[in-house]
């Protein structure tokens, strides 16, 4: 792209926006006020330690559990060969159990419950033996790690220093599963012992996974309802954080999933550098980026590096990749998959409603408005989606009258549609005449609704008075009512005239 000079406005009142944004923090740069997730009074964990995300990967490439590449390579420390590949679990930790006088825990129960509640199923192991993750004692030696395994000798987890290294996908349990703990390495000592018990899983699960896509490693968390048996196809919803973010589960959509009964998917953006020759088209002041530019999604034009780097990042595609990937894993129903997100995630929503239409019913953009890129590269839906937008009217981080970004993105230059031109814009892509068009009627004295009806689709807009850039949360409008429009769809995979 062809460099340009910076042209930012020297008006006061976008100087003094920019201090009082920089005074909130990250959040105010399009990062919603994320719900924090506890459970016994424990902090769930926001992502994977990168180490243990890489050995996944190695593992599968490998095609082996993480489990066992773990043992091999961490608790062996031999390299992964044909003859260890082809060794069982209990064989492999034959080899590494060191002699030592018999150790019996005292606690060991045949048929043991455990309940997963809101939380992995080590922790509601850990809290059936009462053991806590460090430091902890059975018989007043201290647990430092043990391993254990399904009955197909798939290791579910194995655990050192209270810290999960290894997960693969037998921790997806539904229903009954017999599991053996293998070892517990007791004041340095490693033991083998016999502990039979019964994992029941009766309530929802937090889980990580990820893959690489295009040029990127890259991760995501969800939630799986308890009410999920396998049996029935649920729907699947992806939910896209804001400018700075990362995939941390959202408390709110987390209870709705639970009560409504669908994954809820909560991915991480790539995070590129901002010391890139393109780094003057991103947000910031003072001729420089937000230090938290490079971690957007793609907004369909040049304010975001992922936009500028497309090709090598794809998140479009890793989207429809990461269905393909939960349809694998579970029982879904295709016909009913959504994404929603908020600010970049929110933007890139739009984005997904152009170019993914054939995968998704409908979309949730929230606290965004649409750039102009579609026009400029000539980009619209091939099949009928549905469209649930959602924006507060003092939006002063992406301006709800469109024009230009406040923070100077795109060199200055026309990026957003207003949020009045939204509505018509895809009216007229989904073929909605102006028969199925209502504009402007008013829901409460802070919010009114724009509706376009169509016979295969539907956009609807709220605009809220007073609102500035958060998630939507009151009485007229709120996450619940969103979903409530998103689940009303199915797909259409008609082809758009």
């Amino acid at each position: 792209m062809q460099e340009k000079t910076m042209r930012r406005k020297g008006r006061l009142s976008v100087i003094v926006t920019v201090m009082f944004l920089m005074l909130l923090g990250a959040g105010a740069f399009g990062v919603a006020a994320e719900d924090k997730i506890t459970k016994n009074g424990i902090k769930t964990e926001s992502a994977a330690e990168t180490s243990g995300y890489e050995m996944v990967q190695e593992a599968k490439a490998l095609g082996i559990t993480p489990g066992k590449y773990h043992i091999i390579t961490n608790l062996l420390g031999e390299e992964v060969t044909e003859e260890n590949i082809g060794l069982s679990v209990k064989e492999l930790m034959s080899r590494f159990v060191q002699p030592g006088p018999p150790y019996r825990v005292s606690q060991t129960t045949s048929n043991l419950e455990v309940e997963a509640d809101g939380d992995s199923l080590f922790n509601a192991l850990v809290d059936a033996l009462d053991i806590s993750r460090r430091g902890d004692t059975i018989d007043g030696s201290a647990v430092t790690h043990f391993t254990y395994i399904s009955d197909n000798e798939n290791v579910v987890e194995s655990v050192i220093n209270g810290d999960q290294s290894a997960v693969d996908s037998s921790l997806n349990l539904n229903g009954t599963a017999n599991l053996e703990v293998l070892t517990l390495t007791i004041d340095d000592r490693v033991e083998s012992v016999d502990l039979q018990f019964t994992v029941q899983k009766t309530g929802a699960i937090v889980l990580s996974d990820g893959f690489k896509h295009a040029e990127y490693d890259r991760n995501f968390r969800y939630y799986v309802p308890s009410s999920y048996d396998g049996q029935s196809d649920v729907p699947l919803l992806f939910y896209f954080h804001g400018m700075g973010g990362s995939g941390t589960v959202q408390g709110v959509w987390r209870d709705i999933a639970e009560e409504e009964g669908f994954i809820a998917v909560f991915p991480s953006s790539t995070v590129l550098p901002t010391n890139d020759p393109n780094s003057g088209y991103l947000p910031g002041f003072f001729g420089n980026p937000l230090p938290v530019a490079g971690t957007q999604w793609d907004p369909g034009y040049s304010i975001a590096l992922q936009y500028i780097y497309r090709d090598q990042v794809d998140d479009v595609g890793f989207v429809s990749a990461m269905i393909d990937h939960f349809d694998e894993l579970y029982s879904l129903d295709l016909d009913r998959v959504y994404a929603t997100g908020f600010s970049s995630g929110g933007m890139f929503s739009f984005n997904l409603a152009v170019n993914l239409s054939d995968r998704l019913a409908a979309v949730a953009p929230l606290g965004a408005t649409m750039t102009l890129g579609y026009e400029i590269n000539d980009e619209s839906p091939t099949t009928p989606i549905s469209i649930i937008h959602v924006m507060g009217e003092a939006d002063t981080v992406i301006p709800f009258q469109g024009g230009t970004d406040n923070f100077g993105a795109n060199f200055g230059e026309p990026t957003f549609h207003h949020f009045l031109d939204v509505g018509p814009w895809w009216a007229d892509k989904l073929g909605i005449d102006n028969d199925g068009r209502v504009d402007g009627e008013t829901v409460s004295d802070r919010v009114t609704r724009y509706s376009y009806t169509g016979d295969h689709a539907d956009i609807i807009q709220y605009a809220i008075a007073g609102h500035g850039h958060s998630e939507p949360n009151n009485a007229d409008i709120n996450r619940q009512i969103v979903w409530e429009y998103l689940s009303q769809y199915t797909l259409n995979t008609d082809l758009l005239q």
